[in-house]
């Protein structure tokens, strides 16, 4: 199935399972984990105690809790102790590929994706939407939706949309 783009919120987005951002502490202090563990409610941060810590590139997957979509799928794109574990290309392929093992392990149809890792972390966005549509290409029967919430985010997911048509 072609990628396809969304402009605006990844909660918004029309999809059996969303992913999210999440330090490898799991605790939902900023950003877009915050905006969508806040959203999703008790439930969702209380799954995420109990999961623990993860390392960069892994994903925990919780219920959906009060959002529309039945699964959350957070993976760990920021170092939560800040020890000097900087977050690479290959953490953001890693968490985006075992996202969408989930995905198949849950038979979920559809998936909404933001950029990995270019919020809060920085890494160049051009990159990020190279380096997950690489992964995205070895699922062709699912449906990812990635969610392009700002204009430079907008700008990015062209890209890959254009080269993936």
């Amino acid at each position: 199935m072609p990628l396809e783009v969304f402009h605006g919120s990844i909660l918004d987005a029309d999809a059996d399972v969303i992913v999210c951002t999440a330090n490898t502490e799991l605790t939902p202090v900023a950003g877009l984990a915050k905006i969508v563990v806040e959203a999703a409610g008790a439930e969702v941060r209380h799954e995420l105690r109990l999961t623990g810590i993860i390392p960069l590139g892994q994903a925990a997957v919780t219920s959906g809790g009060r959002l529309r979509q039945r699964a959350i799928i957070h993976v760990a794109t920021r170092d939560a102790l800040m020890l000097g574990t900087p977050t690479r290309m290959e953490d953001i392929e890693r968490g985006t590929r075992n996202a969408l093992k989930a995905c198949v392990g849950m038979a979920a149809g559809s998936v909404a994706f933001p950029l990995l890792g270019a919020g809060d972390v920085g890494l160049p966005r051009k990159e990020v939407v190279a380096t997950m549509g690489k992964v995205f290409g070895e699922y062709p029967f699912l449906r990812i939706v990635l969610c392009a919430f700002t204009p430079a985010d907008r700008e990015a997911a062209a890209l890959l949309a254009q080269a993936q048509s």
